[in-house]
């Protein structure tokens, strides 16, 4: 008697690479929002690993989970390989806040602290992580633009949480069309930058970008 190899369930980070991937696939204009909410419902209603592939199959850019978790491609070794990079230790003067009001403030090649609050009132500022040095593997920013802009740039190799709220305003995550490694690809233990905060009236905009940073 042949035994039937049994289903394998799914893990959260699966999950979570697959509702990564619609969201990218809605931003392409492959999905509707609708469809989005629906597909990224069962996603993390899913009990095994092939439901998941069933929901990609004809939206994703490159092979499904289950398959891309076999073998990590070098573009996905190297971009998370780059991001470690930046990550320091026990680094001193890191910055944990920047401000901009009736102006703009713009942080390039700078050392991002383990927290770092952005306000921005009736301005702006600019957070560009891409070259910029991180002093922790997990990384925390809250952003809160009132009638103002943010913009946080996170190369690729970085996993984001995007978990804000926009009141009459937008809270997103869009991606460079020119990246290359996809945020369901990245392994459990790729540095993680988590953005939170509040876009009142304004807008916040965190943009995944290529690794070798922006033009």
């Amino acid at each position: 008697m042949i035994e039937k190899t049994p289903r394998r369930r799914a893990t959260d980070a699966e999950r979570q690479r697959t509702s990564d991937l619609l969201a990218e696939a809605m931003s392409r204009g492959q999905l509707t929002v609708e469809e989005f909410e629906e597909r990224s419902a069962a996603a993390f209603n899913a009990r095994f690993a092939d439901e998941l592939d069933g929901l990609l199959d004809d939206v994703a850019p490159e092979a499904p989970v289950a398959r891309a978790r076999r073998d990590e491609p070098d573009r996905v070794h190297d971009a998370v390989a780059h991001a470690r990079d930046q990550v320091g230790h026990s680094v001193q003067n890191a910055s944990g806040f920047s401000l901009g009001i009736l102006g703009g403030t713009e942080m390039k090649r700078w050392t991002c602290g383990e927290a770092h609050l952005s306000l921005a009132i009736l301005g702006g500022t600019e957070l560009d992580l891409s070259d910029a040095r991180l002093e922790s593997h997990s990384t925390t920013i809250t952003a809160i633009a009132i009638c103002g802009g943010i913009d946080v740039f996170v190369p690729e190799g970085v996993r984001v949480v995007c978990d804000g709220a926009g009141v009459l305003g937008g809270f997103e995550v869009s991606t460079d069309r020119r990246v290359r490694v996809h945020q369901w690809e990245l392994p459990d233990d790729a540095p993680v930058v988590r953005v939170t905060g509040l876009a009142l009236m304004g807008g916040v905009e965190v943009k995944i970008v290529p690794a070798g940073g922006l033009p």
